[in-house]
């Protein structure tokens, strides 16, 4: 009725107007103190350049109208970092390891391997393939996991367009460095069997083996026997 709505209006008008909150009791973030204006000195994000005394301005190239001094030196890429070092990384880590599978067997791990590859290089360039490699692999039993197989292939096939593997960079990794002791031993028992010639014939270094000072017949674990047939398999 009128008076009823005349009451409500005395009231303080409808509901939802009655419980309005006023405009000017809200949280307005214009009228927050703002924080002090920054006057100098280092900042929070100031770069290495604006630390120094005499740095190189930080300006964008895209924005320069000339050369540019760098601020900074420039970042490590991947053309910087050497790969496939012999000894160390993960290519090291595994070719220690399939190094030290080869000597328990002695000189015919050695054979067998060289033997393998030259079967599966079908090419004669002194490559194999990974399917190729991977049989190898199998065959010979040398322990190695299916990661630790393609850290080989990849590290050893790096420098190759073909995408094969090149074994033979991979047996001279896995000969190994000789000493200084161990290389002036080589070349003086090389010297001593060839009588300053061009080589030592394949008797002669048979006939000058002595199978009983081999290591292994040294600590026991073959018979001389064994170690002159496997040593005259190898030289043959």
């Amino acid at each position: 009725s009128p008076v009823r709505g005349h009451a409500a209006s005395q009231a303080g008008g409808s509901p939802s107007k009655r419980w309005a909150v006023p405009v000017e009791a809200l949280d307005n973030p214009l009228a927050r103190q703002r924080p002090p204006a920054f006057v100098g000195g280092v900042g929070a994000y100031a770069r290495g350049s604006d630390m120094e005394p005499g740095g190189v301005q930080d300006t964008h190239r895209r924005f320069a109208k000339g050369p540019m001094a760098s601020s900074m030196d420039a970042p490590i890429t991947k053309s910087q970092i050497v790969f496939n070092e012999t000894e160390t990384g993960e290519l090291g880590g595994v070719v220690q390891r399939l190094r030290s599978s080869l000597a328990r067997r002695g000189l015919k791990g050695w054979k067998l391997l060289g033997e393998r590859f030259l079967q599966h290089d079908h090419r004669r360039n002194g490559s194999v393939m990974r399917l190729d490699w991977q049989r190898l692999h199998r065959s010979l039993g040398l322990g190695l996991s299916p990661e630790e197989q393609e850290i080989v292939f990849k590290g050893f096939s790096v420098t190759r367009r073909d995408g094969a593997m090149d074994y033979r960079e991979c047996m001279r990794s896995l000969r190994g460095p000789l000493n200084e002791r161990r290389a002036t031993l080589v070349h003086r028992l090389f010297d001593a069997l060839s009588e300053q010639g061009p080589g030592v014939s394949t008797e002669k270094l048979k006939a000058s083996f002595d199978a009983k000072n081999a290591p292994l017949c040294l600590v026991g674990t073959k018979d001389a026997a064994s170690e002159r047939q496997e040593f005259f398999e190898a030289a043959d």
